[in-house]
């Protein structure tokens, strides 16, 4: 009965240390990642999903529903709104989209360029 018993201990240890590495193996692989120093900027994260006529879309959606501009669809342009002071604090693509536009209103392409312009200027995204 020595071998049986022997033979039963060494399975038991076998196992044992399988499971040991089993759960040091799921607990390293799914530790959470290393949270980044800071976390993206709205403009940053339009620049990873579609580069600088993303961002330029995203500050003319800000502008917009911020009042500063109205889309005018009967003459398909974009005008600043009389009476709409500028924020000091706008980023630099919305500061060259607004300053593209004036009251009698620009053809969209014109901002969106100035725009696009500003953004490969003034995102950076973090280094790896």
């Amino acid at each position: 009965m020595g071998g049986l018993e022997a033979e039963f201990l060494g399975s038991l240890a076998v196992l044992a240390l399988f499971m040991a590495v089993t759960l040091a193996a799921r607990i390293w692989f799914t530790r959470p990642a290393a949270a980044p120093g800071t976390d993206l900027s709205l403009y940053q994260v339009a620049m990873l999903a579609g580069g600088a006529a993303r961002v330029s879309d995203t500050a003319l959606a800000y502008l917009t529903w911020s009042g500063m501009i109205e889309i005018r669809e009967s003459t398909d342009r974009l005008v600043r709104i009389p009476g709409m002071r500028t924020v000091p604090d706008l980023h630099p693509v919305e500061s060259s989209i607004l300053a593209a536009v004036d009251a009698s209103g620009v053809r969209p392409e014109a901002a969106m360029g100035a725009g696009r312009q500003a953004a490969r200027e003034a995102v950076a995204l973090p280094a790896d």
